[in-house]
């Protein structure tokens, strides 16, 4: 799925930002906003990408153990990591 503000990114050269964020129903702020975080974005993504491949290979060794029992030795070099994040890897 392409968020709206992707679809302006692709098309900006194009069209325009202000006249995609008009045609679109979006705030032209609300669009840079997106873009600033960006980077954040795509660090999330890594550390998820990082703790799946964790998970798997927990789960893997006793397919038994759910997100209370995988939460602690996934989290041992993590500052953060619910069982929520957990379940949902």
């Amino acid at each position: 799925m392409v968020s709206r503000f992707s679809f302006v990114q692709d098309f900006r050269d194009t069209f325009g930002v202000k006249r995609l964020c008009r045609v679109l129903g979006l705030s032209w702020s609300g669009f840079h906003a997106w873009k600033k975080r960006a980077r954040a974005r795509a660090e999330r993504a890594a550390r998820d990408a990082e703790l799946t491949v964790r998970i798997a290979a927990i789960h893997e060794a006793d397919p038994a153990n759910g997100s209370p029992r995988i939460t602690p030795p996934s989290c041992a070099s993590r500052a953060t990591t619910s069982t929520t994040s957990v379940s949902n890897a």
